[in-house]
Parts: structure tokens; sequence; C-alpha cells
């Protein structure tokens, strides 16, 4: 990058990156350059500083929709963009006339068309080197809309897809709408999955998502219920009983464990070029929330299928202190993997984290299968009962803490390493 190796005035030189064109396609381009660019500032050895202004509207347009600023000083930086949020549109602005359309190297600002976006330096760097380490997949999707070269035209627009989010909510709001009639009170269940969000906000403060973009998490969690509820009713159909050993060991592994979680997978893979999805921990909280948006639904619809008043309560405590934390852990193990191979280059991506997920989601489950199997064949004693029902699911639950606690702590290192590195390249 021709700019990025110069200086100019003794200061480190900006390549700015102008984007145009409506919000929902400036979006995808500009993830798609910053998973290029931080695998350039990797190799190259060299900061980056980046931010981005959009409307408000998915159909909105504005002549200049983001900037990106690369091997940026940092105090260049904050001059022009630190500020309230109010002001952001007339300090970008500002930024662009001050420049007169060149950085501090003199080289013209890259205007980038999102509706036919042109080659990005880091597009081409990849192209060059980077083809061993992943990008491809980068690359492969610039531009376009994660999936959509394997729809027809019609079915790939935002349009289409917001008519069918709407739909599959609607189905979902109907189902909780008719069981909240039978029994109100079910509607308690979502506070278990509202305080972990709570708590899981917290561990991200250091540098917060905004709320919307987690609230679309959430949102991705509960429309997920919708196709998992239909593929386990049409695998429960075809299953052997659950009340034989076999049929709980596929509805533990197969129905609930696989299907369940690559569907909160494949939740968080329609995140993944999010702008605001640029840290390794990013990987965590939006699992984590999708995770929580899914057992919002599942924790209700249980908590309504309670016979008395005393199973009401048992349920609402168990699933408060295992399921529904374990719907987070079990997603943001497959959060971490996406990450660790967007970010760092290393491990087999979602699929790495997807698998322990299933095996994890799969041995909670068939600890209470297990045990009401072999209870109907009077195989088991009291003893051997309580313990597959009790004793496995908070086993699996501990493991499961541990596990994602290990993740979060290697993902916070990182994420404050690689803060520390441009800091201290633009102090210098």
């Amino acid at each position: 990058m021709g700019a990025g190796a110069r200086r100019a005035g003794g200061r480190r030189p900006v390549a700015v990156h102008v984007y145009s064109g409506l919000r929902r396609e400036a979006r995808v381009v500009v993830g798609a350059d910053l998973v290029l660019l931080r695998r350039w500032t990797r190799d190259a050895d060299q900061p980056a500083t980046y931010s981005g202004l959009y409307p408000a509207d998915e159909d909105e347009a504005l002549p200049r929709v983001a900037v990106v600023l690369t091997g940026a000083d940092e105090a260049e930086f904050q001059q022009h963009w630190f500020g309230h949020a109010s002001e952001l549109h007339e300090k970008f602005d500002r930024f662009l006339d001050d420049r007169a359309g060149v950085d501090l190297a003199g080289e013209p600002f890259r205007l980038i068309d999102c509706a036919a976006p042109v080659d990005s330096p880091w597009r081409a760097y990849a192209r060059r080197g980077e083809r061993t380490r992943g990008s491809d997949r980068a690359v492969e999707h610039y531009g376009r809309y994660p999936g959509r070269e394997h729809l027809p035209a019609a079915l790939a627009g935002p349009g289409v897809r917001r008519t069918v989010a709407v739909l599959v909510l609607a189905v979902v709001a109907v189902v909780l709408v008719a069981t909240l009639a039978s029994r109100p009170a079910a509607l308690l269940g979502v506070l278990p999955a509202f305080a972990w969000m709570a708590y899981l906000r917290r561990k991200d403060r250091v540098r917060p998502e905004s709320p919307g973009v987690l609230g679309r998490a959430a949102l991705a969690g509960v429309l997920a219920t919708a196709p998992i509820v239909v593929v386990e009713g049409v695998l429960s159909v075809a299953a052997p009983s659950t009340l034989s050993v076999a049929g709980a060991v596929f509805a533990a592994f197969v129905v609930a464990g696989a299907v369940e979680e690559t569907g909160k997978a494949l939740a968080l893979r329609s995140f993944r070029w999010n702008p605001e999805f640029d840290e390794r921990f990013d990987g965590i909280v939006y699992a984590g929330w999708i995770g929580l948006g899914f057992a919002v639904v599942e924790n209700v619809l249980y908590l309504a299928a309670a016979p008395t008043s005393g199973a009401y309560v048992m349920t609402f405590l168990t699933r408060a202190v295992l399921a529904v934390p374990n719907h987070a852990i079990w997603a943001g193990l497959s959060g971490y993997a996406l990450v660790r191979k967007r970010f760092d280059g290393k491990g087999a991506g979602l699929i790495e984290g997807l698998l322990p997920a299933i095996l994890l989601h799969g041995l909670y489950d068939a600890g209470p299968f297990l045990a009401l199997a072999l209870a109907h064949q009077h195989h088991a004693s009291v003893g051997v009962q309580a313990l597959l029902s009790a004793g496995v699911p908070v086993a699996v639950t501990v493991t499961g803490m541990s596990m994602i606690r290990d993740r979060a702590r290697r993902a916070l290192r990182a994420d404050a390493a690689e803060a520390a590195r441009f800091s201290a390249a633009a102090e210098n």
C-alpha cells in the first residue's frame, strides 16, 4: 500500500476510503474490507484505525456513507472523529472537505460505489498471498450478501429476507400468545434470559456493542426457533422412542444437540460481515445473545407445559441456573471458533466450535433422557436415575463454563493486545 509506506510532515499518512450507496450495501462491502484490512495489518505489522458512518434506514442513501482510515495515526483519528454522535455527520463532512480529497501523503481518496465495488488494496493483497490463510471466503463474498450467490435473484434482496423474517416472527409470536393464554405465568420465563444478557453485556463493558446490534442478535435467536422446531418435529417422527436407550441418545445428540446448535451457528454466521463485529470477544457476545434469544422462547414453552405448580417452580429454577446459560455457552463455543479463524487465521472455523457445542448439548440432554428410558425398562436404581438426571447436567454446565471462560479470557487478551499495539504505534 503506497500511501501507508510513506511519511508526510513526520506523521503517519492516512489512506481514506469513502463508500457511497445504500446502508444495506455499504454494510456488507465495508465489513468484507475490514476482514481483509485486519489480515494486511497483521502481516505488514502496520497499525490501522477505522470508523464508519451509516444512515439509519436500510434503504436510505447518503453521498458519503462510510470512511475507513488505514495506517492512521491515532491522534489524527481522534481529532477528527471523537465527539458526540450528534456531531458525527458534521465531523465526517468537515474531515473529508478539509482534506480536499487527498490523504496526508497526498494520495487521493479511494471512492467506492457499494453497488458495484472495485478492488480494494487488501483484496488484491489477499489474491496474491493470503489464499492459504482462509481469506478466499472473505474475497468471495466481497460486495455481496453471504449466501446470495446460491439463491435466485428474486430471493436475494433484503426486502424478501425482511418479509420472511417478519413471517417467521409472526408465527413465533402466535405460538407464544396461544401458550401464554393457557398459562400466563410462563411469561416469567423471559427473566432468566434477560438476566444472563445483562451479565454478558457487563463482561463486554470495555469495548461494548451497541444495543441495536445485540437486540438483532437476540431476535435472530428467537427467529431460529421456528425452523429448529420444524426440523426437530420431523426427526422426532422418524426417530425411535425416547423410552429406549437408542431413542434417548438419538433425541439428545441429534434432535436436540445437532439441530439446535446448528441453527444457532447459522444465525451467528449471518452477523459475520457486520462492521461492528470487529473483535474476537464479539464472537462470544453475539453468539451468547443468539443463544439467549433462543432460550427465551424455549423457556416459555417449557414453563407453559409444566403440569403442576411444583413442577413449574422446579422447571423455572433448574432452567434459570442450567439450561438458559448453557444455550449461551454452547453458542459461544461456535462464536469463539468463528472469530479465531476470522481474525487469527487459526482453526477450522465455525465447525471447530460447533462439534464441542453439539457434544456438550447432547450430553446435557442424554442424562435425563437415559434416566427416563432406564426407569421405564426397570434397569436403573433411583440413585442412578438421580445421577443421570441431575449429576450429568450439572457436570456439563461446569465443564462448559470452564471452557467458555478460558476462551473469553483468550479473546479479551488478544483484543487488548491488539488495541495496545495500535495505541503504541500512534504514540510513536
